[in-house]
This record gives C-alpha cells, sequence and structure tokens, in this order.
C-alpha cells in the first residue's frame, strides 16, 4: 500500500491482552514490511500526521499512534538500538508495529490497519513558512487491509510478547 512517503504490506497481527498492564490492557502487534521510494531517509509517522491507523471496531476509537520496531524480530535490532528510520533506496525492511487498545477490545480472526495516503508540501497557514513537510492528503482515501490475528494467551507476568 502506498502512502507516497512509504510502501506498506503487512502479513500477519497478535492480540494478547495483560491485566497488569499500565494503561491500555490489549497489544495488538502487526508484522510487515516498509520500504521507502524517496531520496532521504525517512521516519514513520505516528500521532498528528499519522502514516497508520490501528481500527479498534466500531466500540472502541482508532489508534492513530503506535510504537515500531525496523528490523527483523530476534536480530540484533533490539527495541534499544532499533533503527527509526527507513532508509531510501526501495528495499524492503522488516517491520513490527505496535497498537494498543482500551478494555472492551475484543480480538476477531483478522485486524484492519488503515494507511493514510501522505503529500509532501508547504502545509502552512497565511503564507508563513515554505518548508515542505510530509502530511495527511485531504482528498485521498485512506487504504485498509485486514490481516489474520492470532489471539494470545492471556499475559501472566508484567512482559508482553
Amino acid at each position: 500500500m502506498d502512502a507516497r512517503n512509504l510502501v506498506f504490506r503487512f502479513t500477519a497481527a497478535s492480540a494478547q491482552y495483560s491485566p497488569h498492564a499500565f494503561g491500555d490492557p490489549w497489544t495488538v502487534l502487526v508484522t510487515g514490511e516498509v520500504r521507502n521510494p524517496q531520496a532521504t531517509t525517512l521516519p514513520l509517522l505516528s500521532g498528528s500526521p499519522t502514516n497508520l491507523v490501528g481500527i479498534g471496531r466500531p466500540a472502541l476509537s482508532n489508534r492513530l499512534s503506535f510504537s515500531y520496531r525496523l528490523g527483523a524480530a530476534g536480530s540484533a535490532s533490539e527495541p534499544t538500538a532499533a533503527r527509526q528510520t527507513v532508509p531510501p533506496g526501495n528495499a524492503w525492511v522488516p517491520l513490527q508495529v505496535k497498537f494498543t487498545f482500551a478494555e472492551g477490545f475484543v480480538p476477531a480472526e483478522t485486524f484492519a490497519v488503515g494507511v493514510m495516503v501522505m503529500q509532501y508540501s508547504s502545509n502552512t497557514v497565511l503564507g508563513l513558512s515554505d518548508a515542505k513537510t510530509w502530511h495527511d492528503d485531504k482528498l485521498a482515501r485512506p487504504m485498509v487491509v485486514r490481516v489474520p490475528c492470532t489471539r494470545l494467551p492471556d499475559v501472566t507476568s508484567g512482559h508482553v510478547k
């Protein structure tokens, strides 16, 4: 799915409940890959604007913020030393995206991830700056993919898989 700044493909998700979590007790980890067709190194955008949206179903709000890790799971790319940007060159880089949800989230056989289309332009009011940035393309429709979702056993200690 081409978001213009980055290109994504997702393969699977897992959902896990942690009754001892500080904050949202549900974690959904989505795996896939990302590539960068641009000439410069780029991070994934999280918050506002955002590249990805975790869709929480009608009863819960969607998640516009997320955490992520680039690099193969179980590799030297541990969270403390993980790459935070996607290099240019169009090579696929393994990606893990973590969304959290409040009590009431019900995992299903699939999990929906939205990809927001971006545009690179000056996004200022009153012409105060000509600096270009990546931001939501308000005229483009978001893309949604459903990936198979595995329900993992509840966390019994303080550690989420």
